[in-house]
């Protein structure tokens, strides 16, 4: 299945989660924000959200600023 994360094109093989997206990423769940498909995912749903083919996934990193 290709999933497009931050607008490049991923494989993966069977089922897959967001926190397996953010793992492969090198993302972690408490210092991004995740929208799919235009929708925010909660941090509650990362490890049990399912993706489908072709989904698109946007990781948000937090920056600090002044």
């Amino acid at each position: 299945m290709k999933i497009i994360v931050n607008g490049t094109a991923r494989s993966y093989k069977g089922e897959v989660t967001v926190a397996a997206v953010l793992k492969d990423a090198g993302a972690q769940v408490g210092r991004v924000a995740v929208v799919i498909n235009g929708e925010v995912v909660s941090r509650t749903e990362m490890d049990s959200r399912s993706l489908k083919d072709g989904d698109q996934v946007e990781i948000l990193t937090y920056a600090a600023g002044g």
